[in-house]
């Protein structure tokens, strides 16, 4: 399946906006099926316009929960806790490099 810039970059907003793949080939127009093959093709072009639409939206949402957090937001400050544990976490099983400062 070929896609255009355009295409790809409505695909990337509305995962940003928690649309899922289907949902997302129903409001573009194109092939359900075929969308959801390239989506699970990783390293794909709708692949990676899904995961960064995505990813995107997570970032924008964290930020808001460290603002909430540093203006003193108990159940934030817990989230940003848990979220820094997580990170951590990742890092040690994905590098072994906890707690190291890259």
């Amino acid at each position: 399946m070929t896609l255009t810039e355009s295409q790809l970059e409505e695909i990337s907003e509305l995962a940003s906006l928690f649309f899922s793949p289907q949902d997302i080939a129903i409001i573009t127009g194109l092939d359900v099926d075929q969308l959801l093959e390239e989506i699970a093709t990783e390293q794909s072009s709708a692949n990676l316009a899904y995961l960064r639409g995505k990813l995107k939206a997570r970032a924008s949402v964290r930020k808001t929960i460290k603002n909430l957090a540093i203006q003193g937001s108990s159940p934030a400050q817990n989230l940003v806790l848990k979220m820094m544990e997580e990170q951590d976490y990742h890092e040690e099983i994905n590098t072994g490099r906890y707690g190291k400062t890259y």
